[in-house]
């Protein structure tokens, strides 16, 4: 939101999921619906491809939706955390430039 908000971007939607599971299949679909049927959908998340809920979200999100969705996360990574304060900020700055692409 800051990041939308720095950019004063007014073409970005972010919907936020609070609670994973269970999908909310019923009304997730008519919140996206307001949006053209070209619009990109992303899945962005902090953590890294192999951890938090994009695995998840993969399998289940484009079959209740109907339209694809691209993923956007830190690399694969055997540890939630890189070890270095500076690869961290490296790390967040591509997924956030990566979001809004």
């Amino acid at each position: 939101m800051a990041e939308r908000a720095k950019r004063g971007d007014t073409r970005t939607a972010i919907v936020r999921l609070e609670r994973l599971y269970p999908l909310p299949w019923r009304t997730l679909p008519g919140i996206l619906g307001a949006y053209p049927p070209s619009a990109h959908l992303r899945w962005v998340q902090e953590e890294p491809a192999n951890q938090g809920a994009w695995s998840f979200m993969a399998i289940n999100l484009p079959g209740i939706l109907d339209r694809p969705l691209e993923g956007i996360s830190r690399p694969a990574s055997s540890s939630p955390a890189v070890g270095s304060h500076h690869r961290h900020e490296e790390e967040q700055h591509s997924v956030v430039q990566a979001a809004f692409a």
